[in-house]
């Protein structure tokens, strides 16, 4: 007989246990496949989104610098000269800036205007009148600018037309004349239509005494959240106001600007690098690049005196680290999923190895090596890895494709397909995985080849007996402390022991609990034994005799459920945190932020309505600590619109703030407890703050672990409005005024424009009770803040929604494997438990009766192992899922463990159900016919 032959003979003779162990190998290393794809999605998709979709700001290399005469073409060429340098695609952006002029009459003497040059307006800007001037928006060598053509087809670019360009400027000169573009706000400030002549007078001996401007054109920013407009005041509203009201930017050709605008001037260049496809290996590359660049522009001799500024190594920094969480987050749920398959494999290939034992040991006695049983055992097992591992490098690619994860499409770094990138895709892992469950099922089957079977009660008892479930427990706690230093940190590890703390903690207390389960069916069978009736005393009886010999079913078990409560607990866990991130980032329900010069005439009382919260914001050192946010609020109204969801409720610390301070007394505030430590000083003392030039007394009244919209880790003071105002400007209530000046004592009057202020410093935040209210009603420029919709945005990161479906995936597997597993066990308890039926017909006992005893035990055993699991789960996730979240960097806050009991319960109640349903249907009854000849073979 071939082997082959003979193989097939084996498989028939247990045709359903050979396939639900299939079954259970397919399933499991699909799974395992697909979480390690989805993991390098949600990488490549993590690094993208934190620099591809990072504010613009955080994005660029910024150098400003001063102009002198003939400086600004040579300073312009380096810059985009060693730009060059990056490798990369490049977008640099030119914004220069005049000194200021002064305006004709009927304008005052603190009106000012200034003239400006912005390389490729006309792709960011809309022609309201007019036409461009010729030359608006050209490189500085007469070409085109690397934001695009000044002729888009928005408008005629004024060659040869109203604006032809040609003027005369002679810095330093008495006269001069240029054409000009004019923002729509300033030209209907000012009153100033197309064609009209204005003559600005210069300020300083460097430019023009007196300047004449032809208005050739009227523009609108197409949009002033665009790169293009960052860093100018002037592109919301054409104004700023301030000690001097300035108008702006008149934007004029470029030879025209370097001829007689320069001396003086400003200029700033913002240099963009394509980030669009950038992956992980391209990240350090893309460090050091910028790294390079920032030296070379600092060390360039035509930018001597520049600044040369940039957020983009931190922001790579931190997409560094956010590849490194984004891994971590998968790492644990795999290795929970990994143990969880292990255990299945093992006990379908114990249960396998048992049954076959009778036949194995026949062909022993027929004179069957040892070598040649662990032949025909490794052709299965191998026959099964290759076409497991076939099946998982094509299924598990897809499988995560499925999955809901938030990742980008493919072309910008999303799932791969089953070959995936370079013709890999999961093939490794499903090699590796299907390899491994092979090796496990040739060791746990082949039993009669490899050694004689354990001792009473199992390899799993005698583990146990051996200490083996303690010190598992013992790596798990060590796992677990690395991990909270890891959370206390704030980064990712790869360390060995802190992934796998889950796993071993969710092990060991599975473990631990076999020990606790035979004192517990004792004490049931104690309680069982009185009762009157076969169904209840045979279960008891049953349940504690046949527990040892379950041990590895029930571990599945608890595995199962306690991996499922795992999931469900960090998936609440994580949807907290992301709340809790968002109410603390915004403060409020919404918050709505002013641009720097808000129109005169915004009525936004009446936008915002009468409970909107005027908040000043100011930055300030305290002793060693640079940077302390100050809040000031209206503490009697702030209470029902200030959210504080890491610290105690803000009401009664408001209340300390309460009222003025009388002359001399320092005002109350609320602080951060780091406020305290910077200064030396303790609750009670009194802090000295720099403000407005001088110093403003605050006693510490209160402390709290964090203040609203103060970012995490970083310091804040909580001020009273109103305390503050009378401090400082000598009892005069924050006012509400046109220009940005106190305009009365009403705080809370409607009709005003908004633009409160204590002295000189305008409010530019509110705060608002509820939703925002429509961008269209808001002034250009302003950021709203909603936290409903942050919730929704945090929750729809990569990294968040893909761990989120990689737990349900984790949730749903579990209940699989344990449902195969437990068809497995079952199938073998009833062949095994022919023999007592036999005798218990043989007895007289009623057939309905014993099918009913035969169905409680069943029950028995899955609710007591269901109920176990969901306990360790919970009592593991409660103390693992905080660091895990922390340390991959999804809890902005200190998290804390979120248990949803509905969906545990729901979660127990449908395992429990559905196993206590599959061994019913598992159990048949025995004929009388068939009674006899069970009994004979059963001696």
């Amino acid at each position: 007989m071939t082997v082959l032959r003979l193989v097939r003979r084996r498989l028939a003779d247990h045709p359903a246990v050979a396939a639900a162990v299939a079954a259970t190998t397919v399933v499991a290393v699909v799974v395992l496949t697909a979480l390690d794809v989805l993991g390098g999605t949600l990488a490549r998709g993590a690094v993208a989104g934190a620099v591809t979709d990072a504010a613009p700001d955080r994005r660029a290399v910024v150098v400003t610098g001063g102009l002198g005469d003939g400086d600004l073409a040579a300073q312009d060429e380096a810059v985009r000269r060693h730009a060059a340098v990056l490798g990369r695609p490049t977008t640099v952006h030119l914004a220069t800036r005049s000194v200021s002029f002064g305006l004709p009459a009927p304008a005052g003497p603190t009106d000012l205007a200034r003239l400006a040059h912005l390389e490729g307006i006309a792709e960011h800007a809309d022609l309201v009148a007019g036409t461009w001037p010729a030359g608006v928006g050209a490189a500085l060598d007469g070409g085109t600018g690397d934001a695009g053509s000044p002729d888009d087809g928005r408008g005629d670019t004024g060659r040869g037309g109203t604006g032809d360009g040609d003027g005369d400027l002679d810095p330093g000169g008495r006269a001069g004349t240029v054409a000009a573009a004019v923002p729509e706000p300033v030209a209907q400030a000012l009153g100033w239509s197309v064609g009209q002549e204005v003559v600005l007078s210069g300020r300083l001996p460097t430019v023009p005494a007196a300047l004449t401007v032809t208005v050739a054109g009227v523009y609108r920013a197409t949009d002033p959240a665009d790169p293009f407009w960052l860093g100018d005041a002037f592109a919301n509203t054409g104004v700023e106001h301030g000690e001097f009201t300035t108008y702006g930017p008149l934007v004029v050709p470029a030879a025209e600007f370097a001829a007689g605008l320069a001396p003086g001037a400003s200029a700033t260049w913002r240099v963009y690098p394509d980030t669009a496809g950038l992956t992980a290996a391209d990240v350090p590359a893309l460090r050091a690049a910028v790294a390079d660049l920032l030296d070379d522009l600092a060390a360039e001799p035509a930018l001597a005196g520049a600044e040369v500024t940039s957020t983009l190594p931190d922001l790579l920094a931190d997409a560094a680290a956010t590849l490194a969480g984004t891994r971590d987050a998968l790492r644990a749920p795999t290795a929970l999923l990994a143990l969880l398959a292990g255990t299945a494999i093992a006990v379908g290939g114990t249960v396998l190895g048992t049954l076959r034992a009778p036949a194995d040991l026949l062909l022993r006695a027929r004179g069957a090596a040892r070598g040649q049983l662990l032949a025909l055992a490794a052709v299965e097992a191998g026959a099964l890895a290759a076409g497991t591992a076939v099946v998982a490098a094509l299924a598990g690619p897809a499988l995560a494709a499925a999955l809901p994860s938030g990742a980008p499409p493919s072309g910008t770094g999303g799932l791969p397909t089953a070959a995936g990138p370079g013709g890999v895709g999961g093939w490794p892992t499903a090699v590796g995985a299907a390899a491994a469950a092979g090796a496990l099922l040739l060791v746990t089957s082949a039993r009669t080849a490899l050694a004689p079977p354990a001792g009473r009660g199992g390899r799993l008892a005698v583990a146990g007996r051996a200490g083996i479930d303690v010190a598992l427990l013992g790596l798990g706690a060590v796992g677990y402390l690395q991990l909270r230093r890891a959370a206390a940190a704030g980064q990712a590890t790869a360390d060995p022991l802190v992934v796998l703390a889950p796993a071993l903690v969710v092990l060991a207390g599975s473990l631990l609990a076999l020990r606790l389960l035979p004192l517990a069916t004792r004490a049931g069978q104690a309680v069982t034994g009185r009762a009157r009736g076969l169904p209840v005393a045979w279960t008891g009886w049953q349940v504690a005799r046949h527990l040892p010999r379950r041990a590895g079913l029930v571990v599945l078990l608890v595995l199962a459920a306690a991996a499922g409560s795992l999931a469900l607990v960090h998936r609440a866990s994580a949807a907290q945190a992301d709340a809790d991130a968002a109410t603390h980032t915004v403060g409020a329900e919404s918050r709505v932020l002013l641009p720097p010069a808000p129109p005169p005439d915004a009525d936004l009382r009446r936008v915002l309505g009468p409970a909107a919260l005027p908040v000043l914001r100011r930055t300030v050192p305290v002793a060693d600590e640079p940077e302390v946010t100050v809040l000031a609020v209206d503490a009697d109204r702030a209470p029902g619109v200030l959210r504080n969801p890491a610290g105690p409720d803000l009401a009664p610390l408001l209340r300390e703030l309460g009222g003025p301070a009388g002359p001399g007394e320092p005002l109350p505030a609320v602080v951060t407890p780091g406020v305290l430590t910077a200064a030396g000083a303790a609750e009670g003392d009194v802090v000295e703050l720099p403000w407005r030039g001088g110093g403003l007394a605050v006693a510490a009244v209160a402390t709290t672990p964090t203040l609203p919209s103060v970012p995490a880790g970083q310091d804040g003071i909580l001020l009273d409005l109103a305390g503050l105002s009378a401090v400082v400007d000598g009892g005069d209530e924050p006012a509400h005024g046109g220009d940005g000046s106190a305009a009365g004592p009403d705080t809370g009057a409607t009709g005003t424009t908004g633009t409160a202020d204590t002295g000189t410093e305008p409010i530019l935040e509110w705060w608002l009770p509820g939703p925002p209210p429509a961008e269209a009603d808001l002034p250009p420029g302003t950021t709203v803040l909603d936290r409903a919709a942050l919730t929704r945005e945090l929750a729809a990161r990569p990294v968040r929604a893909g761990t989120d479906a990689a737990l349900v995936l984790l949730a749903g597997t579990a209940a699989v494997l344990a449902t195969l597993g437990y068809a497995v066990a079952a199938t073998a308890d009833a062949r095994r438990g022919r023999g007592e039926l036999a005798v218990l017909h043989a007895l007289g006992a009623p057939p309905r009766a014993v099918r009913r005893a035969q169905r409680a035990e069943q029950a028995a055993v899955v609710v007591l192992a269901v109920g176990l699991g969901l306990v360790v789960g919970v009592a593991t996730a409660a103390a693992v899922v905080p660091p895990l979240l922390a340390a991959a960097g999804q809890a902005v806050l200190p998290a804390a463990a979120v248990v949803p009991w509905a969906q545990l319960l729901a979660l127990g109640a449908a395992l429990a159900l559905a196993l206590a349903a599959l061994g019913a249907a598992l159990v048949r009854p025995l004929g009388p016919a068939a009674v006899p000849a069970v009994l004979r073979r059963v001696g």
